[in-house]
């Protein structure tokens, strides 16, 4: 059997400037130099739909295989004449490490939302990653024209009818200047901090889990993160998360690269408020407002926003 694609050895120039970044800073300056560009599919909602965590990691798998079918069409045609990456290594390849045991993540976040007859897919890439943006736009807008299932497991697929396209791109994060004592999150996809284990009914990880991954998106940023690593644990230990509400969500979805095979996903939905010496955290809170927070945030998981402080 050959190895998943996500596990095949990175493209060279992705990983040398992955592993090189121009600048240096510590995570209160790092919103000043947050690139995204969003791009928004604004699409009639299809008869029958069920909404639900899950929609986010089907259109994942149809965008993946969309951005595969050019790859593949475009390899035999030709290679890139400058030896750039496709789209599809861009954005479903692992090409560098921020440490031996934490890969530099996945360049985007997927997210849904929707109202009486509206469908709106915000798909956000990070720094540099939006230098492929209109193959990322083109795939999508096929996935949506293939058509996506009306519910969680469904075989039966409805195109979704594009409407509109738009894009825009964002330079910085505004983060508060007043330095409250206590803030509320509302989770509105589920937060899984752990890919793999038992689901624990707590979010005293948050901290690290925001630590880890924005630490490396930083990397797409053209940004190496220097901080007090241990400190960050410390500062964990002195705040107080607490549950306002919760409910557990577990969803499934299948393996492209071993077909046949389920991959069961968990996570926690709700609101929860954090208490205690916030200031060194506010950045971080803001940052992951736009990249999604903890594990299997490429299938739509960890989105939440900062509702009170």
């Amino acid at each position: 059997m050959s190895a998943p694609y996500d596990r095949e050895p990175g493209h060279p120039l992705l990983k040398e400037r992955l592993e090189s970044p121009a600048i240096t800073v510590d995570f209160d300056a790092l919103p000043l130099h947050w690139q995204r560009t969003l791009l928004v599919f604004a699409c009639e909602r299809p008869r029958g739909l069920e909404d639900g965590p899950w929609l986010a990691a089907a259109l994942r798998g149809a965008w993946g295989q969309q951005l595969l079918r050019v790859t593949e069409s475009e390899g035999r045609r030709a290679t890139d004449p400058f030896g750039r990456p496709s789209a599809r290594d861009v954005f479903f390849r692992t090409h560098a490490w921020v440490t031996s045991k934490l890969p530099v993540p996945r360049p985007f976040v997927i997210s849904i939302t929707g109202d009486g007859r509206t469908m709106r897919i915000a798909l956000t890439l990070f720094g540099f990653a939006g230098f492929w943006r209109k193959d990322a736009r083109d795939a999508m807008a096929a996935a949506l024209a293939h058509g996506l299932p009306l519910r969680e497991g469904g075989g039966q697929r409805r195109p979704w009818v594009l409407r509109d396209v738009y894009w825009g791109r964002s330079e910085t994060v505004p983060v508060p200047e007043d330095i409250p004592g206590e803030v509320v999150v509302r989770l509105t996809t589920p937060l899984c901090l752990k890919a793999n284990g038992p689901l624990a009914n707590d979010v005293d990880e948050l901290v690290m889990s925001l630590v880890n991954r924005l630490s490396g998106l930083a990397r797409w940023q053209g940004v190496r993160i220097e901080t007090d690593w241990s400190g960050w644990r410390e500062i964990s230990k002195r705040l107080s998360v607490r549950w306002l509400n919760s409910v557990g969500y577990t969803m499934r979805r299948y393996s492209s690269a071993q077909p046949g095979r389920e991959i069961p996903h968990a996570g926690i939905l709700g609101r929860f408020s954090v208490e205690g010496p916030l200031q060194p955290l506010m950045p971080l809170l803001f940052l992951g407002e736009t990249a999604h927070a903890g594990a299997r945030t490429a299938f739509g998981f960890g989105a939440y926003e900062v509702i009170g402080w």
